[in-house]
């Protein structure tokens, strides 16, 4: 039976793709049920809180300000009367302060907290993690059989709700003036995200210098621009060591809006697996992602102009507990999956999907 709530809560932990990922499901049930949200950050940036500038349905609390402070005790303190529902959407192991909180909501408030428990898996072999919640406050977590936001909308029906009949998509602020701020033409210009969070998530610098020296070689007139952080500079340059920079932009530290703009009006993005791979694919930019198998909760194929190129050969990926088939080279260790792909697949790829071929 539907039960009409205040407010849904969730908890961002910080990193870019989880926190689409949130985003998404903040937006989905504020969609089915007219309900507003707020997400809360743990480590907050305004990097990661514009995001959410086109969603006036959901609004951000940034705990580790005075004011975030003062928004969170005023939330958590109106639970006593009100009914909010505070929603832990990412399967794993949760940290005490979120299980204290749970029993607060649970035993002494009218408000409800819910989650995903792992019930064990291939992926995931633990089992339990969300069983502090009460019995009636869980629904299994089916990772390696349903993409996330399938899992939120098993979840909207569990509550009541109609499930959101749509892949993901993400919104953002048109801006006529980005584009040609950075020299750029729309859908005349390639993208590449190729740092990940992990040094084994990407490939080695030394292969995607042949990659880009190859497609640039085939395609001369277009433009590349690569993206991201500031920190990402370094691995970017080490790509690009050695090739004439005519027609390569390294746009690192631009704010959320202006990357937005600069993935959804590329002709075509390469990604790697890591946070900006959710965003771009929830844009639905035609895109080559150099994947890693995961699990498939993550897996990318809801965006239908992805084009995936992974290596399954002797992997048996599992990335959160670090079991995957490793490969040695040149002092660091890449996933098997992903080190595996032959440069000629990613350069074909490309320059298929740019129509150079």
């Amino acid at each position: 039976m539907k039960q009409r709530y205040d407010r849904f809560i969730f908890f961002s932990a910080g990193p870019v793709g989880d926190h689409a990922l949130l985003l998404d499901h903040a937006n989905r049930f504020s969609e089915s049920s007219g309900i507003p949200s707020t997400l809360i950050y743990k480590h907050y940036s305004k990097f990661l809180a514009d995001i959410t500038i086109p969603y006036p349905q959901i609004t951000n609390i940034n705990w580790q300000s005075l004011s975030g402070k003062l928004s969170l005790i005023w939330l958590i303190a109106s639970s006593l009367w009100r009914r909010n529902c505070f929603v832990l959407v990412l399967p794993l192991k949760h940290p005490a302060y979120i299980k204290l909180l749970a029993y607060y909501i649970r035993f002494c408030t009218r408000s409800r907290m819910i989650g995903f428990n792992l019930v064990g898996s291939v992926s995931f072999k633990e089992k339990g993690s969300a069983y502090f919640l009460g019995e009636k406050n869980i629904i299994p977590a089916h990772v390696d059989t349903e993409l996330f936001y399938e899992q939120a909308n098993r979840m909207l029906a569990w509550l009541g709700y109609k499930p959101v009949d749509r892949v993901p998509n993400l919104k953002y602020i048109e801006d006529k003036n980005i584009l040609p701020k950075y020299g750029l033409a729309e859908r005349r210009y390639l993208c590449m995200h190729l740092a990940a969070s992990h040094v084994d998530r990407s490939l080695p610098a030394d292969r995607w210098n042949a990659i880009i020296g190859e497609v640039r070689a085939k395609m001369p007139d277009v433009k590349i621009v690569f993206t991201g952080a500031k920190a990402d500079e370094t691995f970017i340059n080490a790509c690009l060591e050695g090739l004439p920079r005519e027609n390569l932009l390294i746009l690192c530290g631009v704010t959320m809006q202006e990357m937005l703009n600069i993935y959804a009006k590329a002709k075509l993005t390469v990604c790697v697996h890591t946070g900006n791979a959710i965003i771009v694919n929830m844009l639905h930019v035609p895109t080559v992602m150099v994947a890693i198998k995961g699990v498939y909760m993550f897996n990318y194929k809801f965006n239908s102009r992805a084009t995936i190129l992974t290596a399954t050969e002797g992997c048996t990926c599992d990335p959160y507990e670090r079991n995957c088939s490793m490969v040695a080279y040149k002092g660091n260790e890449y996933m098997a999956c992903l080190f595996n792909i032959p440069n000629r697949d990613i350069i074909t790829a490309i320059l298929t999907r740019y129509d150079y071929v």
